[in-house]
C-alpha cells in the first residue's frame, strides 16, 4: 500500500506507476479457491494432540530419557543426565507456550511466589538455526501466565540440577537461559523438536518409518484440548495462549470446541427440568 502510494506521487517523473493495475485480493483468493474441483477435496491441516494416557506415557518416558535410559539403544553407551529435554516437553504441555517463548524464558520472569510467568520476549532465527536472537512475542505483546504448585515444584528442582551443573563452569544461573545449550547460549532452533521426537518414539507414540509426524507445537494443542475439556471460559484460553483475538481461538480449536455441543444440549435438557414442563402442560 504504501509502495502503491509513492508511486503514484512520483509519475510526473517516471512514468504511470507498474502498479496501478494492482487490485485488492478479494476472499476467495486468499483462501485459494480457484473455482475448480480440486478445491472441494482440499482440506485443512488437522490439529494433532496427545490424549490423557499418551501425556502420561509421554512425560513418564521424557523423565526416563533425561535421566539416561534408552529404549533403543543402538550406541550401548550410557547418557548423561540432562533435565533440558523432560523440562522443555513437560512446561510446554502444562503452559501451551510456543517453543521460541520457552527459548526466551529467564528465570527473573518466573515468579515462584505468585506462581506466575511472565511471557515478554520470542527468539528468532533470521541469522541461521544457531544463532537465536531475541525478539518480541508473535503478537508483540505481553502476557502473565499462572502456574500449578506442581509445576513450581518442577521448576525449583530443576533450578537446582542447574546451578550444579553451572557451578564447575562458574556461570551465573541469572545469566544463563532457562534452557540452554553446550555454549550455554539459546539453544538450536530445531533441538526441542528433535529431542521431543525422539522421546516420542521411545514412548512408542510414533512407531519407526510411520510418515505422520508429531510436533513439538502439538504439545501446546495439547494445553488448548485439556483446558477445553474442562471448560475453561474460551477468553481466559485466548489470553494464556497469546493468541491476538478470540476468533483465532475458536477457528483453530473449532473441533475440540464441537465436542461439547452434546454437553450443552444435556445441559439444557437439565435445565428445562428433563421434560416435566412439557408433562405439566399436558
Amino acid at each position: 500500500v504504501v509502495l502503491k502510494s509513492a508511486l503514484k506521487e512520483g509519475e510526473e517523473h517516471i512514468g504511470l506507476s507498474p502498479l496501478r493495475k494492482l487490485k485488492v485480493m478479494g476472499k476467495k483468493q486468499l483462501m485459494g479457491i480457484t473455482g475448480k474441483f480440486e478445491d472441494i477435496l482440499t482440506k485443512k491441516e488437522k490439529i494433532k494432540w496427545f490424549e490423557p494416557e499418551e501425556q502420561e506415557k509421554l512425560l513418564q518416558t521424557a523423565w526416563e530419557y533425561a535421566h539416561g535410559k534408552r529404549v533403543y539403544n543402538y550406541t550401548k553407551k550410557p547418557r548423561p543426565k540432562n533435565l533440558v529435554p523432560f523440562m522443555l516437553i513437560y512446561l510446554a504441555l502444562n503452559t501451551g507456550m510456543r517453543r521460541g517463548e520457552i527459548y526466551a524464558l529467564s528465570w527473573d520472569k518466573i515468579d515462584m511466589e505468585k506462581g506466575t510467568i511472565l511471557i515478554d520476549r520470542s527468539i528468532e532465527y533470521s541469522d541461521g538455526d544457531n544463532f537465536g536472537k531475541p525478539d518480541l512475542t508473535k503478537t508483540d505483546e505481553t502476557r502473565t501466565i499462572e502456574i500449578t504448585k506442581q509445576d513450581i515444584e518442577m521448576l525449583k528442582s530443576y533450578r537446582v540440577w542447574v546451578k550444579e551443573k553451572l557451578l564447575p563452569l562458574r556461570a551465573d544461573i541469572n545469566k544463563v537461559p532457562v534452557f540452554f545449550a553446550s555454549d550455554l547460549g539459546f539453544l538450536h532452533s530445531t533441538q526441542a523438536w528433535k529431542q521431543t521426537k525422539t522421546v516420542i518414539r521411545q514412548a512408542k507414540l510414533m512407531p519407526e518409518g510411520v510418515k505422520e509426524t508429531r510436533t513439538f507445537h502439538d504439545l501446546r494443542h495439547t494445553h488448548a484440548s485439556n483446558l477445553i475439556d474442562k471448560e475453561v471460559y474460551p477468553p481466559k484460553i485466548q489470553k494464556r495462549l497469546g493468541h491476538a483475538s478470540l476468533k483465532i481461538t475458536m477457528d483453530t480449536y473449532a473441533h475440540f470446541f464441537d465436542k461439547h455441543d452434546k454437553k450443552m444440549v444435556d445441559t439444557l435438557e437439565e435445565i428445562q427440568g428433563g421434560g416435566k414442563v412439557v408433562e405439566n402442560f399436558r
